[in-house]
């Protein structure tokens, strides 16, 4: 998968590979972080929707320095939480001395209090002119506060939601949903209201087992395009076809009937973002409808934002579930995996 979910801050990542026999941790591909003019330049991911409040994460990297044999130096990693229009603040997560030829393990732990509006998990560290380099990087969940998940959640959020490897392979995370919090199960964790409001609510109905449980209520709502969207850049890849299923419904009037879009928005740089529509159907009170479609992207952008929308200014709607998972890659993705 090469750098895709990676960004560079302010410099210049690519990506190498070579096989040295008597050390089986340099087998495979490893993230080369150069043209560094300041130590905080480095390699970094948003990690915000896959974040829960009050739990405990882990963080392991596996690091170098690149230069002379006498360079050894700090390599740290990072979060970078940013509210609003405030300034960021920084979180310090790990550090470790470096050096030429040998691998160092970063390791830490961290845990939010509240899940800011954007989290930027990043690697820097060494000296203005120093390349350092990255084979792994793993953030995992190990504890959580009784309130906010099951063990079965713990399982989940541990499996596929927090494993970043910059291996070329096609990893578990890429079979099932990509979806984070897909059932609302856990809130609104990972999800974000779109100049609207959004909450949850549950309700049991003894005729209908399929409204059991805990569902999203996307209101006070002044256009069509205010939804409830899902930041999904670093949880898919190029050249494979996704299908999204989600279950949705209006609220309102008997005679309310309108529809609701599965929308993607595409962001790169500062230009114009673009929009793929991805799904539509004609939703009305009291009844769950299904929103069904695929979609298939060449190259992934800086940002890949999932949404629904599109009922009138004034009407709320509802969400039960979400649902995008692979259903085939390109020939030359399968190859790859191979």
């Amino acid at each position: 998968m090469g750098l895709n979910g990676w960004f560079p801050n302010s410099c210049i990542a690519s990506t190498y590979s070579f096989s040295t026999e008597g050390s089986k941790i340099e087998l495979g591909l490893h993230a080369l972080v150069s043209n560094r003019t300041d130590y905080w330049q480095g390699l970094e991911q948003d990690i915000t929707t896959r974040l829960m409040p009050k739990v405990q994460y882990k963080i392991l990297a596996s690091v170098r320095v690149e230069g002379s044999p006498q360079s050894i130096h700090s390599v740290m990693a990072t979060l970078r939480l940013e509210n609003n229009n405030a300034s960021p603040n920084f979180l310090s997560l790990a550090r470790a001395k470096a050096s030429v030829g040998k691998w160092e393990q970063l390791e830490g732990t961290f845990s939010l209090e509240v899940v800011p509006e954007r989290a930027i998990f990043y690697l820097e560290g060494p000296p203005a002119g120093f390349n350092f380099s990255i084979t792994c990087v793993e953030i995992y969940p190990v504890s959580n506060s009784n309130s906010m998940v099951s063990e079965t959640e713990k399982w989940k959020v541990s499996d596929s939601c927090l494993k970043d490897e910059l291996d070329i392979q096609i990893t578990s995370e890429a079979v099932g949903n990509i979806i984070v919090n897909p059932n609302f199960n856990m809130g609104l964790n990972g999800w974000f209201a779109n100049s609207c409001i959004a909450s949850t609510y549950s309700f049991s109905i003894e005729d209908s087992k399929t409204e059991l449980g805990l569902h999203a209520l996307i209101s006070n709502r002044t256009d069509y395009w205010q939804g409830l969207e899902q930041d999904i850049t670093t949880r898919f890849m190029p050249k494979m076809q996704y299908k999204i299923l989600a279950s949705v419904r209006v609220e309102g009037s008997p005679q309310s009937i309108h529809s609701v879009m599965a929308t993607l928005r595409l962001e790169n740089n500062n230009a114009s973002p673009n929009f793929l529509s991805l799904a539509r159907v004609k939703a009305s009170v009291g009844k769950w409808e299904q929103l069904m479609g695929t979609f298939y992207l060449e190259v992934i952008p800086e940002r890949a934002v999932f949404y629904l929308e599109g009922p009138p200014a004034g009407f709320n709607f509802s969400i039960r579930s979400v649902e995008i998972y692979p259903v085939s890659k390109s020939i030359s993705m399968e190859s790859v995996a191979q």
